[in-house]
């Protein structure tokens, strides 16, 4: 009886010891996928910051930290915790910052997390501390520190797309642009799905006269980008060269998400009355006229009535500028021109005099006052 007693024992406690080992074996395996998930993410992650997407990057590498075992402690936790801050500066870096009056906050949290990636072991790291204490500069307005910071980088050996993007900007600011030229140009080849990289050499081409490739770089930059700016920057560029219709998309893109943009509502109007849309463009430039009560909008809406035929409106749209002719004194010059089309000689000549006494001297009038004298020289009696 008791043998049997015994062996019965020795069953239940192998069951329990078996029982234990098994849970170990299943907390040891459970452990062991957290950790190859984890440092999954944390590659992915990596992977999402060399790209440039700092919000992929924040995420993956959060949600690495967010499946480590909670009592795991291990150079892994060090990495993905490096991985975040390198999403930190990355979006730093490349969506801009709120001034340091704005949110001081902020601005401390990233100097933490420059100050760690300064003292990071790799490269990598230290080339983006690098970038992100050249920002922060930037954004306190101290571009004489943010060059010297650039400088020290060079001379560390540092480099990286986002110190680049840095120099670009910086070179910028200092009007260098064949300097931003180069910088922006490495910037987009390391990341060819970097809009903001694309819209701003986009910009540098454009200032520098390469009208073509400005235009190609803008439409890259549009199609990585939702931002309106970009497509107001590329209707500039048709515009600069004379490509009205080309810039008619763009502008209409702009006003879908952003009814009241004056700029695009005034550079519509543009394209619109050298496509000899007259109406449509007196239209445009009323609204626009709403908007900002500019006199030259004004002056533009005017012309554009004129053109259209609708000598009345664009008179009264002329006469509503009289009070303002220190700053289009060629309403006056518009406004005689408009009377002699409605068939009212005298007053014609009375507001050609009138504008020849306010613009004689006036550089950017002389043309025009050439044309007043003229219409209002005496006919010559006939032989």
């Amino acid at each position: 009886m008791q043998s049997r007693l015994q062996t019965v024992l020795l069953l239940v406690l192998t069951g329990a010891v078996g029982r234990l080992v098994y849970a170990d074996v299943r907390a040891t395996q459970a452990r062991d996928a957290a950790v190859s998930n984890a440092e999954a993410l944390l590659a992915q992650g990596l992977a999402a910051c060399e790209a440039g997407n700092g919000p992929a990057c924040a995420d993956t590498c959060g949600r690495g930290l967010a499946r480590l075992p909670a009592a795991f402690d291990s150079a892994l936790a060090d990495r993905l915790t490096g991985c975040a801050d390198r999403a930190v500066a990355v979006v730093a870096v490349s969506r801009g910052m709120p001034s340091p009056e704005a949110d001081p906050a902020a601005q401390e949290r990233l100097g933490l997390v420059r100050d760690r990636l300064d003292q990071d072991a790799d490269p990598g790291a230290r080339a983006l501390g690098a970038a992100l204490d050249v920002a922060l500069l930037r954004n306190a307005g101290a571009l004489v520190a943010a060059r010297v910071r650039l400088e020290k980088a060079a001379k560390d050996t540092l480099d990286s797309p986002w110190l680049q993007w840095q120099s670009g900007l910086v070179a910028l600011a200092d009007a260098r642009l064949a300097d931003a030229n180069a910088a922006l140009e490495r910037v987009v080849k390391a990341l060819p799905d970097f809009g903001p990289g694309w819209h701003q050499i986009g910009l540098t081409y454009l200032a520098l006269d390469r009208r073509d490739t400005a235009i190609a770089a803008l439409r890259k930059a549009q199609g990585l980008t939702d931002d309106p700016q970009v497509a107001l920057d590329l209707a500039r560029a048709f515009l600069a060269g004379q490509l009205w219709a080309e810039a008619i998309s763009p502008l209409e893109a702009v006003l879908r998400g952003r009814p009241s943009e004056i700029d695009a509502v005034r550079l519509l109007g543009l394209a619109n009355h050298n496509l000899g849309r007259h109406q449509a463009a007196a239209e445009l430039y009323h609204k626009a006229w709403l908007l900002d009560r500019q006199p030259r909008t004004r002056l533009s809406e005017a012309i554009s009535l004129q053109s259209a035929g609708q000598h009345t409106a664009a008179l009264d749209a002329l006469t509503s500028l009289l009070p303002q002719l220190d700053q289009v004194p060629e309403a006056l010059f518009l406004r005689a021109g408009v009377l002699a089309d409605l068939g009212r000689p005298a007053e014609s000549r009375a507001d050609y005099e009138r504008y020849l006494t306010v613009a004689r001297g006036l550089p950017d009038e002389a043309e025009r006052v050439k044309l007043a004298e003229a219409r209002i020289a005496p006919v010559p009696p006939a032989p």
